[in-house]
């Protein structure tokens, strides 16, 4: 008797997890940000591929470390947004920043991001939908016209 109840709780406590990763999934599949783990060292862990889909670059190449976010980053905004991630993890607070990324195709989008810090990490969301638009950079937007969310995120 008592094997079959180990056997149920198993089964019970499987079916609860599968639940969970579904919800999980249904959430993160849902936002319209890219959701992330970022280190120290700018390599950063996504949770799903909608980062294929804003850089044209595969979600492996950043999980498995052999990019770098700040690969991508337009050369001019990288020591800003440097500057905005280091201060993040010396006071352990949320931020907010926003720069320019290059695509795989060479196309330039704003991101807005949002993060808090965790020790040698920062988790946050990316989020391309928003570009970036504030009174202090709209009219770079608008000379860049490169809005890549309508094509990335209908």
């Amino acid at each position: 008797m008592q094997l079959e109840e180990k056997i149920t709780d198993r089964k019970q406590m499987e079916e609860r997890l599968r639940e969970s990763e579904e919800k999980y999934r249904l959430l993160v599949n849902n936002l319209p940000g890219v959701l992330y783990k970022g280190y120290k060292d700018w390599s950063v862990e996504f949770f799903d591929r909608k980062i294929e889909l804003l850089t044209g670059y595969n979600v492996n190449e950043f999980n498995a470390r052999k990019m770098e976010w700040s690969d991508i980053i337009v050369e001019k905004d990288v020591e800003a947004a440097r500057e905005h991630f280091v201060k993040a993890l010396e006071t352990d607070k949320s931020y907010l920043r926003e720069y320019r990324i290059r695509s795989k195709t060479g196309n330039i989008h704003w991101i807005l991001e949002r993060g808090h810090p965790n020790v040698a990490k920062v988790e946050g969301a990316a989020d391309p939908r928003r570009q970036g638009f504030s009174c202090s950079n709209l009219p770079q937007a608008l000379d860049n016209a490169e809005y890549a969310v309508p094509s990335v995120f209908p």
